[in-house]
């Protein structure tokens, strides 16, 4: 059921008068608008009211209009945590679950103190001809921002407009922050933001409400290197670059640093305070938010001469080493056999068993004379793989069984043997078909959700409608198996990768390839693109990783990654970097802009099948053939959760673009839904025919 509009909350209060529950409330008298009643200030998800009480305090009660995820969460832990860490920069509030009756159902309040304060935006619109008074805006910044840095929490929208300036007499003043619907709190790290921040100030590929304790860095960036621009420079750069909707920054700064009026402008500042925070925030606009430096460090306080500022390095931060272990004997077994010494050793055996044979007596026959040094040979060149097959259990796929989801989460695909497999996510099976001649590798939804591309050990790719299961078009190139495709963001391009050791990207439209890259030097089996449609990475069997400009389709970095094979990559939401998984089992994290590794960790005991960043990019989701699924925490690498899908190898693992659940299937022709927060098993479909029919856990049943 909808949320009640602005216009029923203020006739239900209206009708409630001077009853309303809640601390310090009785007898409240609201502010009027001209038809006598109660009159709301409407903003993006809730309305605010003023309320009057008889001892002359004055309160904003906040009702909510719009649905946001995680909205009663928030606040009452948010109401909570202030109760025992007081902020005197942050408005406070107080939660009530069941505050007001509409349509005859009880509705939720926040109730906080009315501030009565100035837009920091309209108070520089006065004084930013003033450099003592932005010289104090500034300490006030950097004493506020270092507030909530120590008290491991983040606002989520810092902007002109929740920055208010509270009057304490005289020409003092407080800085005080408003607006609290997508603060952020250790608690609340499992659910995501309803709010993206105000694109003048927030990261210029926050994407998909990114949710976490670094979210406030960049913005508390731009604002102090603004307040510090303008004490220098005051009045030029409030007129050239203020238009109403920011201080002096715009979302196109942010985009094309280099290129930006602004940032050329405080590059030539005489300030070298200025220039220097212009350098560290133009390196900012393309770095993780978890690699931005925070303001509080760099400056250090108010007072902060020319030489304060030392030359910053804006490429990531290096990483610590982890801590040196011997290695186990099935990781020195690996690097043996990865090395020259094991065709040695083969030739070092058939010489020795050839000059053992010239040694046999000369009564035996010639056949066994030749038979006996070559059964030497091939059961000692055997034994490597032998030895491979037992200490790797579980690396390999014994069937390979895709499966995806389409962008709205309607339907779910999968590639059984030579045919598609299409369910309807809430009617269950929908329709079935050949659509290869051979096994088929790898499917993947177009963005619009009804466009579906296959490939196969035919060598070809195909693309499927998938509402009437029409074939709309083919693509032939590749000389083996097409084992990995993925399609653009935009929808405007298809790569896929082949054991021909190519990766080729596709016109969807006319079915021409655009682009055949074949730097590997082995089968590639992975690949990526990012959201942002610049990068495609790629991964193979020659342990390397290859990120790709898909403007000029030019190799930009390459890294080795893992002992043997890529094989699963994912793209973090905001495109900044990427993750990879292979065959030890490890989760290596690497930077978009400089190809260097961020993180690495144990994830599974075999090979990685897939990989995918929660929309929130806090989270990574891993798929492994030991047949389990784990979340991990993207910032200290820890295991959240972890959930024994079924005891079969996992073959793939798709996110819901909503960031509620995501799917992967299991070489026993099964594809499983997991909720994405619990990490349970919610529902499982299976192949009609197979031995497996649909079933549903306790915990969806439950639901």
């Amino acid at each position: 059921m909808a949320w009640p509009t602005p216009r029923e909350y203020s006739l239900a209060l209206n009708k409630v008068g001077k009853k309303l529950p809640g601390p310090g409330l009785a007898g409240c008298e609201f502010q009027n608008n001209p038809q006598g009643l109660p009159k709301p200030q409407v903003g993006g998800f809730g309305a605010v009211f003023e309320a009057t009480t008889p001892d002359g305090r004055r309160w904003a009660l906040k009702f909510f209009h719009k649905k946001a995820l995680g909205t009663r969460r928030r606040y009452r832990l948010l109401a909570d945590w202030q109760k025992i860490h007081p902020m005197p920069g942050l408005v406070s509030c107080v939660w009530h679950e069941k505050a007001i009756l509409v349509r005859g159902k009880e509705y939720p309040m926040v109730q906080m103190p009315w501030i009565e304060g100035v837009r920091l935006s309209d108070f520089l619109a006065k004084h930013h001809d003033s450099p003592a008074v932005c010289d104090v805006l500034l300490d006030c910044w950097l004493k506020l921002m270092e507030s909530l840095r120590t008290a491991g929490i983040a606002h989520g929208d810092l902007q002109h407009n929740n920055i208010l300036l509270v009057p304490e007499g005289g020409n003092r003043f407080q800085m005080r922050l408003v607006d609290l619907d997508g603060f952020w709190l250790p608690d609340l790290k499992d659910i995501p933001s309803s709010e993206i921040g105000h694109k003048a100030y927030q990261h210029p590929f926050r994407a998909n409400d990114p949710y976490h304790q670094f979210t406030d860095r960049f913005p508390a960036l731009v604002i102090a290197l603004s307040l510090m621009a303008l004490t220098e420079h005051g009045g030029n750069l409030w007129r050239r670059f203020h238009i109403g909707r920011n201080l002096i920054f715009r979302r196109s700064d942010f985009l094309n640093p280099h290129q930006s009026p602004l940032f050329l402008t405080l590059r030539a500042s005489g300030s070298e305070r200025v220039r220097k925070l212009s350098l560290v925030l133009e390196g900012a606009c393309t770095q993780s938010p978890d690699q931005i430096p925070w303001v509080g460090e760099l400056l250090g306080g108010k007072k902060i001469d020319s030489t304060s500022l030392t030359e910053t390095d804006t490429s990531e931060s290096p990483q610590p080493l982890e801590p040196r272990q011997s290695p186990s004997f099935n990781q020195r077994f690996r690097k043996f056999t990865d090395s020259p010494w094991v065709g040695a050793l083969a030739g070092m055996i058939l010489a020795t068993t050839l000059f053992l044979a010239c040694l046999v007596p000369v009564g035996v026959s010639t056949e066994i004379k030749v038979a006996l040094p070559t059964l030497i040979v091939l059961g000692f060149t055997a034994l490597p793989f032998a030895l491979m097959r037992i200490f790797r259990k579980g690396e390999g796929l014994s069937r390979p069984f895709p499966a995806t989801i389409s962008p709205m989460g309607r339907w779910i695909a999968a590639g059984y043997d030579c045919a598609m497999v299409v369910w309807d996510t809430k009617s269950g099976f929908k329709a079935r078909w050949r659509a290869h001649d051979q096994q088929i590798l790898c499917a993947a939804f177009h963005p619009d959700g009804l466009h579906l591309a296959s490939g196969a050990a035919d060598n070809t790719l195909r693309i499927w409608h998938a509402g009437t299961c029409d074939l709309l078009g083919e693509m032939k190139g590749h000389a083996w198996s097409v084992v990995a495709c993925a399609w653009s963001n935009d929808g405007n391009l298809l790569a896929s990768a082949s054991g021909d050791k190519t990766v080729r990207v596709w016109d969807p439209e006319t079915y021409a390839e655009l682009a055949c890259l074949n730097d590997g030097a082995e089968k590639m089996v992975s690949l990526a693109f990012s959201r942002d449609c610049n990068w495609l990475v790629t991964g193979g069997h020659d342990r390397q990783w290859r990120l790709y400009n898909t403007r000029t389709w030019k190799l930009e970095r390459s890294a080795p990654a893992h002992p043997r094979v890529v094989s699963a990559i994912a793209f973090s939401q905001d495109g900044l970097r990427f993750a990879t998984g292979g065959d030890d089992g490890r989760i290596q994290l690497w930077a978009v802009s400089s190809g260097k590794r961020q993180k690495s960790f144990k994830a599974h005991d075999g090979l990685i099948a897939g990989l995918a960043f929660g929309s929130t990019d806090t989270r990574i989701y891993s798929a492994g053939t030991d047949g389990c699924v784990r979340a991990w925490d993207a910032g200290n690498t820890t295991e959240i959760h972890s959930t024994t899908v079924c005891s079969q190898p996992l073959t793939c693992l798709e996110m819901d673009p909503r960031g509620d659940f995501f799917i992967t299937a299991s070489d026993d022709a099964r594809v499983h839904k997991i909720n994405a927060i619990k990490g349970k098993v919610t529902k499982r479909w299976s192949v009609p025919g197979s031995t497996h029919g649909v079933e549903k856990t306790n915990a969806q049943q439950s639901e």
